[in-house]
């Protein structure tokens, strides 16, 4: 692997490099092991046969499962594009994956998704939501409280270091492991909810915990991944921060869209509302 895009600072000009990522800056399966285990704190990780990602071994049966999107749910991704070709000095989240606008992205921002994207993230340059330290101290006090939260991003390769890197920084000690499924569009045959399906398979594989009966939720902006999981996971409930993006998702029983007063802080406080009423927290 080469080294990911150094951070660029007040006596440094960092300008986009237009050449496509290269396959040395995506790591394999081992490669991303080695990765999270040097920012992360040790524990019994092991890699997942059926795509890139690594989950840790729990010790002891999860009281609840969360499936935890980043971008527009953890991070400013979208913001962060618009902001390289636009004077916007306060751009607004848009779902980069698919729509910009009220249209399908175009050439331009495709070239924004697939060459900024990769070296703003690897230049720590995507900043994190508002009242990140407030989502951080939830997913920590739900990790204490036997919450099993594995990160599942569809973001573009040659991310995954920076997005390692990213969630140490901001996020450190909430997550027990991250999943990359490459379906950003929704269109892939490997669904973040198929996906997490076969981690909770490999984790009864390797220590008899049963997961497909613990309560199961996913946190997710994306409509077309909230879609899949209402047709293949019947049981997962799915929390969404409000955008305009995911509007046409009506809210079922299923499906919940939280509007955001203060960001998508206020998501993962109606998440920790649930989690009370169940009994799992506190």
């Amino acid at each position: 692997m080469t080294e990911h895009t150094p951070r660029p600072n007040e006596a440094q000009l960092w300008t986009l490099d237009t050449h496509p990522i290269d396959a040395s800056d995506i790591p394999d399966s081992y490669e991303l092991l080695d990765i999270w285990n040097s920012f992360h704190a040790n524990a019994d990780m092991v890699t997942l046969p059926q795509v890139l990602g690594v989950c840790e071994l729990p010790t002891e049966q999860p009281s609840a499962i969360i499936s935890l999107d980043l971008c527009e749910v953890l991070r400013e991704t979208g913001p962060s594009i618009t902001r390289m070709y636009t004077e916007e000095t306060d751009a607004t989240s848009h779902d980069y994956g698919v729509y910009y606008g009220d249209g399908y992205l175009g050439s331009r921002e495709q070239l924004s998704r697939e060459l900024m994207l990769p070296q703003l993230m690897g230049a720590q340059a995507v900043k994190a939501v508002p009242y990140a330290q407030s989502i951080q101290a939830l997913l920590q006090r739900w990790r204490q409280a036997g919450v099993y939260v594995i990160a599942n991003t569809s973001t573009l390769p040659g991310c995954e270091l920076s997005t390692t890197e990213f969630l140490a920084q901001h996020y450190a000690d909430s997550f027990r492991g991250i999943l990359f499924p490459r379906n950003y569009d929704g269109n892939g045959t490997l669904t973040k909810a198929g996906i997490l399906s076969h981690t909770k398979q490999t984790i009864y594989d390797y220590t008899g915990f049963s997961l497909h009966d613990t309560p199961t939720i996913a946190i997710e902006d994306a409509r077309h991944h909230a879609e899949q999981y209402v047709e293949s996971a019947e049981d997962t409930l799915i929390y969404m921060p409000a955008y305009a993006w995911n509007e046409p998702l009506e809210h079922t029983k299923q499906v919940t869209r939280v509007a955001q007063q203060f960001g998508t802080v206020d998501t993962f406080i109606a998440v920790d509302q649930l989690l009370k009423s169940r009994g799992i927290v506190e």
